[in-house]
């Protein structure tokens, strides 16, 4: 059975997160855009699960946030859930609809937020995507049972199309830190 308290470890996952989780075509230029950061000093941080405390924190008061984070709408279609049947549970408990982002945003001192969809139509061959499976590419792996994971792998192996094409979709947030007052 899935902890829900268990949490991803990405430390084993650094050294091959770049072979296995290829750039985003277009990404980076519709973060920029949403984010108006063109020509602005962008410090870069990755927040995992600091629900944007690290985030507000660092931001000048005419700083703002950018971020992309996958779409749960989209998960659903997820053309590994066939194999590992929980993904699709703990992915939707992990990353909040984008109505519960705003409201968290809120929350931690940040005001006018907009969420932007992002879909990019991918493919990738079956080769890579097993690459992929076995290099544990998503951290979701961390957190369903070896058997499971023994038990999907077994499965994908024979039953992966050739070519496996799905849409890439992702949220795009922006955000400004809301006025600071006096203590």
């Amino acid at each position: 059975m899935t902890s829900r308290l268990r949490a991803p470890d990405f430390g084993p996952r650094a050294a091959s997160y770049d072979r296995l989780r290829a750039a985003t075509p277009g990404l980076d230029a519709a973060l920029t855009e949403q984010g108006d950061l063109r020509g602005r000093r962008v410090l870069d941080i990755g927040c995992g699960t600091g629900r944007f405390a690290e985030a507000r924190r660092v931001l000048r008061p005419d700083g703002r946030l950018v971020l992309a984070t996958f779409d749960p709408a989209s998960f659903h279609a997820y053309y590994l859930n066939r194999y590992f049947p929980s993904l699709l549970e703990i992915d939707l408990a992990r990353f909040p609809a984008w109505a519960e982002l705003k409201v968290e945003l809120h929350e931690a001192g940040f005001s006018f937020v907009n969420v932007e969809p992002f879909v990019r139509d991918t493919a990738i061959d079956r080769e890579t995507a097993l690459v992929k499976i076995r290099g544990r590419h998503i951290s979701t792996f961390d957190l369903i049972d070896e058997e499971e994971y023994r038990l999907g792998l077994e499965r994908a192996e024979p039953e992966l199309p050739e070519r496996i094409g799905y849409p890439y979709e992702l949220l795009i947030v922006t955000a400004a830190p809301a006025a600071r007052t006096s203590p």
